[in-house]
This record gives C-alpha cells, structure tokens and sequence, in this order.
C-alpha cells in the first residue's frame, strides 16, 4: 500500500493522538471537527472515501495482498475503540501558546455559493430514490442507449468454453460506468432489447486472474429489459415514502427542503474548512510539546501493536505484509501523522487560551450528551469511560475555538450571477472536452467493479463474486 494510503489510515485511526478526529458529530459539529482535521495548506489528509478508493484502483489492485488491507482496515475501525485512555495513562498537558505563533485570526474571509436547490435538484433527489428502491419500470422495447440501466444475462466462453465466474442472469448493469471490461458496455449500445449479441473481447494484460489475463473471449449477452423512470404519481411517492407523503407536490416539497438543509451543512463544512486553512497559512506551530508527541505516537504504535496481535503477527512483519513498509518507515509514517493531528490541535488551543474560551461543566455535559447521541453510545457517561475527560474536553475546546472564529469572519456568498456565468462556463468547458474526445481513440480504463454489483452478481448467478472475470476488479 502506499504510503499516502497509510497515512489516511493513520489519521483516521488516531482516535486517542489528536482531538477533534474522534467523534463523527451531526450539522454543524462535524463540519468543525472535520476541517480541523482534514485540512491543511491544501488539506493535508484523506477522507475515508478516497483511502477506500484507493484500496480498490488498478495500481492498488495489482499489489500483493490486495484485500488484507481492506480487512485489515475494517478490524482497525472496530479494534481501535477497545484501547481506552486509561490503557495509555494521563495525556500531558500543555501550553499552546509556548508552542505557536498565532496570526490575525480575526476578520478572516470566506467565500461561498450560495444555497440553490432547482427542480432539477428535485427530479435527480426522486430518480436516485426510485433507483435505491428497485422502483424503476422494464422498458422491453427500444435499444439500449449511453447511460441506461439494462437488465442483461451473460455467459463467457473462452476457447468455446465457458470460464468460471463469466455467467450471470438478471443482472443490472448501467452503461458508461466502466463497470465491466473495456468493450462491454460499449458493445450494448444499439442493441435491441430482447436480442442476443456475441461480443468479441479481450481481457486486459494485467487482469488478476493469470488464466484470462490477455486473452480473447467471447461473450453471448442477451439484453432483457431497459429500466427506464416511472411517471411520479401519487402512487409512487405514497410508496417511495411509505406513507409519509401522499401527493407529488407535498413530497417534493419535503425533498427540495431536505436538499436545502444539506446543501447548508456542505456550505458551513466548506466554510470552516476554508477556516481552517486560512488558520494554518497565518499561525505558525514552532515546535511540538515533546511529551505530547511521544504519548500520542505511543498511542497510535499501541493500537497497531493490537491489530498485529490479532492477526497473530509482530508489528514488523504486519507492517511489511499490509503496508508494504519496514517497521521503521511505519514508525516514521506514524510521526508525520501525529503532527499533522497535533497541529489543528495546537492552532485551535492556543485561539482558545489567547481568547480566554474555556468548556463549562454544562457545556462538557450538553457536548457529552451530542457526541454520545451522535455515535451510538447508550450514555455520555459510557462515551468518557472511553476516551477520558481530558480528550473530550480538548475536543469541545477545539470546536468552540473554531466556532469564535467563524463567529468573527467574514462571511461572503459569491453574486448569484457570477455563480451562474461560472457554471455556464464550465458546461461549456466539458462539453468541448467531450466534444475533442469523441475525435480520439478511446482511453484504456480499469475500474474495479463495487462491491454491491459484486454480491448482486453472486446472488443472481451463483459464481464467485470475488473471481467475477467480466469486471476490472480481477
């Protein structure tokens, strides 16, 4: 795994390094405590989205063990928990401000879009509703066209003979997702629902498996239906809401003020992440408190120490299998991931003690209360049994430092003109870069098929998912 990967992973995992990258917290909490953590001069870790998105590209496929990260990945995010604050002992304290220069916080400003939900916005919110809830109509006449959602069966056949994992019936297969090999998809366009096409292909030279890597194959593909958009009637919200709404209008409504709602949580997450950023350019951490340094190192080697232990490894060698890294490197991969915790935490603390801010104990009980709530825990007592008062009130300090400020920023929306000639201009872009693709050859593209359409594929054809030769993942 590369190394930037590890690094997300760390970052993510660091549950008792670094405040505010404990807790996953609701509105405008979790905007806070995300850009304190997920930004930088040009955001300085992962999101989870894309570590996962890395595990599963071409290059990341190709390496050795290929899953185990991702196994590896899913014990650290339930193993991590189990190492409480007690394990590790008291976090140091510390001065923030023996340790950072801190710039003109005050008067910082923020640009934003302004919050725009159109009917358009509505329409998509409805389609991906009736896509998730297998609500879509069977149009068995027509032809397949770009981006339609075909209902296919499948068999391969290499050499006339047909290859294990190369059948499927049933299966729903949009066309243009690069969901399966180059050739595939494309080959469906034209089609005419109801008939059966023979698709002559070849699999990639670096397919994962070594017997069709390379090699030329035939697939038999009949296309049994189109699924197309349903009229929106009464009926079909009725049951698109189970029951909630009965009318067209009524849930549109619902929806257009849903769409609203997060379109505002994204404008405030965007605000503070430009914040937090602005944060870093004018305050200057000079140097780390060394004890705070070793223990959240300590912390983060120890919690790794128990992932080894699971797999029944020393952490050499479990950093070497899934990281690919001597325990050296890992050790060093661990450093840079606690400064780059350490920092938004020094930068935020010091805010917090230059302005007097301090946590109340009904503020430490009220923000208990949300973070409890907010991630499953049957009490706020049972979530500081876990990560001890001190971590938690590092946490409140560090969103209320942020929260001032914001609360002395200047908030600006970008003139609904501008905004609209941007957009205007940037359709216009892509559609002159479609335009100039169409007159190339097309791009050799491997995309690793998701998991759902894996465990679809499974469950209609009763092949292994996990050898599924039709798509890039193998």
């Amino acid at each position: 795994m590369k190394k930037k990967v590890l690094m997300a992973v760390l970052l993510g995992c660091a549950c008792l390094t670094a405040a505010g990258c404990s807790f996953k917290k609701s509105g405008e909490t979790e905007a806070k405590t995300e850009a304190a953590t997920q930004t930088g001069t040009e955001a300085k870790t992962q999101s989870s989205d894309e570590t996962e998105s890395e595990l599963l590209t071409e290059e990341a496929a190709s390496e050795e063990s290929t899953e185990k990260p991702e196994e590896a990945s899913e014990a650290m995010s339930e193993e991590a928990e189990e190492i409480t604050a007690e394990e590790l002992g008291e976090r140091p304290e510390y001065n923030a401000l023996d340790y950072v220069t801190v710039g003109d916080y005050k008067g910082l400003t923020v640009t934003v879009d302004p919050v725009q939900v159109t009917e358009e916005d509505v329409d998509a919110a409805i389609e991906e509703r009736v896509a998730n809830a297998e609500m879509y109509d069977d149009q068995t006449d027509g032809t397949v066209q770009e981006g339609d959602t075909v209902n296919i069966d499948y068999e391969g056949k290499k050499d006339g003979v047909a290859f294990d994992g190369g059948t499927a019936q049933g299966f729903d297969l949009t066309i243009g997702s690069d969901t399966f090999i180059d050739g595939f998809e494309d080959g469906l366009i034209g089609v005419e629902v109801g008939d059966t096409v023979d698709l002559n292909l070849t699999f990639p030279e670096n397919y994962g498996s070594e017997e069709l890597a390379g090699q030329e194959v035939v697939f038999t593909v009949t296309v049994n239906s189109v699924k197309v958009m349903p009229e929106v009637t009464d009926t079909l919200v009725d049951a698109l809401s189970e029951g909630a709404y009965s009318t067209v209008d009524g849930y549109r409504a619902y929806l257009k003020e849903e769409l609203e709602s997060q379109a505002t949580q994204d404008q405030e997450g965007m605000i503070y992440q430009d914040l937090m950023i602005q944060l870093y350019n004018i305050c200057t951490v000079n140097e780390y408190p060394q004890d705070l340094v070793d223990y959240s190192e300590a912390s983060m080697r120890q919690v790794y120490e128990s992932y080894a232990e699971q797999y029944g490894m020393e952490l050499a060698d479990f950093t070497q299998q899934f990281f690919g890294m001597t325990e050296e490197q890992f050790q060093q991969a661990i450093s840079e991931a606690v400064e780059q915790n350490l920092q938004a935490e020094l930068i935020l603390i010091a805010i917090a003690q230059q302005e007097g801010l301090t946590i109340s104990d009904e503020e430490f009980q009220t923000g208990c209360a949300e973070y409890a709530e907010n991630n499953g825990y049957a009490s706020a007592d049972d979530l500081i049994a876990e990560y001890g008062e001190a971590m938690l009130r590092i946490d409140l300090l560090m969103d209320k430092a942020l929260r001032f400020v914001k609360e002395n920023a200047v908030i600006q929306e970008t003139p609904e003109t501008e905004s609209e000639s941007e957009a205007v201009s940037e359709a216009a872009s892509e559609e002159e870069t479609e335009l100039a693709a169409g007159n190339e050859e097309p791009e050799n593209t491997t995309e690793a098929v998701s998991e759902g359409d894996a465990a679809e594929s499974e469950s209609e054809s009763g092949t292994d998912a996990a050898g599924e030769p039709v798509t890039e993942e193998n």
